[in-house]
């Protein structure tokens, strides 16, 4: 008797360690799941078929920009092929989604695997180093890799930054990219920033090596601006005669009806990047500046203002606020974004120019791709 009383006692031990040890396993992997995963939340109701997330009836999109209206879009796919697309899907639902409560805009990275290093740097300054840290961070990718080796990244992080990797590959977009990925790129950014702002949301988009300092939320709030953006001095052709020009690199769109017609006439200039569409643009707009002065010389302390035809009006902020290459070696207090730059396709030369100005928080040793 005694010895089957033990039996029954080990039995019944063992049966309440195993549904333990399961119930403790189950939570700690949703505890890891929640770290790891920086996708956007499952589309509830969502069918798969192969690698294309495809809507419900009734929860298809029905707004969506025409063809002719989309940056670039002689290169691109058609519209039904874009609207079908797992990224677009993601993307719409992504913004739904967001507080805007907490921020009224999306703060956008844009990058690729290969721009890995810069953009953990990126996300770890402007959500665990700056205070109050960055809200709505989306990291656009032009691969899936990058949003994989972010999800990776997180695991070593003491405390996760809050951030959404959604995957856009090239050649979802683009109906030939030829061999020029950094062309591409520079192509499909504006067509994303057209979709926020066509869906009615304010978006500010950043290069990776465009590191935020300070919280520029409550600066753009002072400004009721269509478009606010750094300075730069590139194109050439531009930047003579205004002594400046907008930096594609560090600037906010907000959704408004000026906006979008910005948009429209973009649709119909060509570039070789987007910053050079940008200011041709603003050119054919007929904007005019309050004042002008050579940002190479003076590195700015004043911003300025400026209107062009539909009403739109664009404010560029000054180099003291945010910095552009050797400015950033002058101004270090007060700071919004540090965008020293360096040759593009260059990460090592760009992180080199970023400790160089105090703005690299990370140590490659620590996020190595574990897969």
């Amino acid at each position: 008797d005694r010895k089957c009383a033990t039996i029954i006692f080990l039995s019944f031990t063992l049966v309440y360690l195993v549904a333990y040890g399961l119930e403790k396993w189950s939570t700690q992997q949703a505890e890891l799941t929640a770290v790891i995963d920086v996708r956007p939340p499952s589309l509830a109701g969502l069918a798969t078929s192969g690698s294309r997330m495809i809507l419900p009836k009734q929860k298809r999109f029905l707004l969506f920009p025409d063809h002719d209206t989309l940056p670039h879009h002689e290169y691109l796919k058609s519209s039904e092929e874009l609207k079908n697309t797992t990224w677009v899907a993601d993307l719409h639902h992504y913004l739904m989604t967001l507080n805007r409560n907490v921020t009224p805009h999306v703060n956008l990275v844009f990058a690729d695997y290969k721009h890995r290093i810069l953009v953990v740097n990126w996300v770890v300054a402007a959500t665990l180093k700056v205070k109050p840290p960055l809200h709505n961070v989306l990291v656009l990718s032009l691969d899936q890799l990058l949003c994989n080796f972010l999800a990776s990244s997180m695991l070593y992080m003491n405390h996760p930054p809050d951030i959404t990797c959604i995957a856009a590959p090239v050649d979802t977009m683009l109906s030939s990219k030829g061999d020029n990925l950094w062309r591409a790129s520079m192509m499909i950014r504006p067509i994303i920033l057209r979709l926020i702002n066509y869906w009615g949301f304010d978006v500010a988009t950043y290069d990776s090596d465009a590191v935020v300092l300070k919280n520029p939320q409550t600066l753009f709030e002072k400004y009721t601006h269509d478009i606010l953006s750094s300075a730069s001095m590139w194109p050439d052709s531009q930047a003579e005669p205004w002594g400046f020009t907008l930096c594609a690199g560090a600037i906010l769109y907000r959704a408004t009806s000026a906006t979008e017609t910005f948009w429209r006439y973009l649709s119909n200039v060509t570039g070789r990047a987007d910053q050079v569409s940008l200011n041709k643009a603003l050119k054919n707009l007929n904007i005019s500046w309050k004042e002008t002065t050579k940002v190479s010389q003076v590195c700015s302390t004043d911003g300025w203002e400026g209107e062009a035809d539909g009403g739109l009006r664009v404010y560029v902020f000054p180099q003291r606020l945010f910095c552009r290459r050797k400015c950033c070696s002058r101004f270090r207090e007060g700071v919004y974004v540090v965008h020293p730059g360096g040759h593009h396709g260059d990460a090592g030369a760009k992180s080199d120019s970023l400790a160089w100005v105090n703005a690299w928080f990370v140590s490659v040793v620590t996020i190595t791709n574990r897969s």
